[in-house]
Formats: C-alpha cells, structure tokens, sequence
C-alpha cells in the first residue's frame, strides 16, 4: 500500500480553491501521495488553516512529515494576485509540478435575476481566474 501512496513524492501542487469541499479533498489526498501542497484561497483564512492542519496529518499519517505545505491568499479572478501568488510559491518552493483550477464560485440568484456585475463575478472566478492561473504557472 505504501508505495501507491508515493505517486506524487517530491512534487509540489498549488491547488486554487483549496480551502473546503472539493479543492480541500484534493489537496488532502495530493499531502498522501506525497505532494507538497500550496493551498489557494480567496474568503475565509481560517478554513484555510484548518485545511493546511488536515493536509500536514495526511502527510504525516503517510511518512512524509517532513512537507512544507503551506496556504496563500489570492483572488484568482485578479491578474495581480495570481501572479504574487505563483511569484511565491516558486520563489519558496521551486517550480510547479502540478496545478489544480479548482476555485469555483456560483451565484445564489436565479440566473434571470442577477445583475450583469454578478454575472461577471462568477465569470472571473470561474473562466478568468483558471486561464490566469494557467498563464501564471
């Protein structure tokens, strides 16, 4: 069993949206593997924390401790903020192995009501922010 759990040792995976659901399962099951894990997020820091404390048990629990994951703040939709983002994460950890455009945003109104200004919200979360990440990586 422990050598699946080596298919991603010595990589590093920056995962957008990392901070609960989907993007936090991903960056749990990336820290077993054996990635080191940066984890995007936009709204709440201490989801964030929670996520990183999560991700450094799987680690653990699967012999690599020694992973220096870590969290980063960034609004994928904002050009600027993805390239201090990816700028960071390089700077600290070398280049990327792996990125994962997981941050996704949805609106809660009927799509016949929401405004073209929540329209564009969704839009750069969801389309602009992985082309950004993508140009960025």
């Amino acid at each position: 069993m422990m050598s699946q759990c080596r298919r991603l040792n010595g990589k590093f995976a920056l995962i957008t949206g990392a901070s609960r659901g989907i993007g936090r399962a991903i960056a749990e099951r990336f820290a077993a593997e054996g990635a080191t894990v940066g984890i995007n997020y936009a709204g709440s820091e201490k989801s964030a924390e929670e996520t990183l404390q999560s991700v450094q048990k799987f680690s653990a629990e699967n012999g690599f401790g020694k992973c220096k994951h870590f969290i980063v703040h960034a609004d994928v939709s904002k050009a600027a903020e993805v390239q201090a983002m990816t700028d960071q994460a390089i700077a600290q950890w070398g280049p990327l192995d792996i990125l994962v455009n997981n941050a996704g945003i949805q609106s809660e109104a009927p799509s016949d009501s929401y405004d073209l200004e929540e329209y564009e919200r969704v839009i750069g979360v969801n389309l602009t922010g992985a082309l950004l990440c993508s140009q960025a990586a």
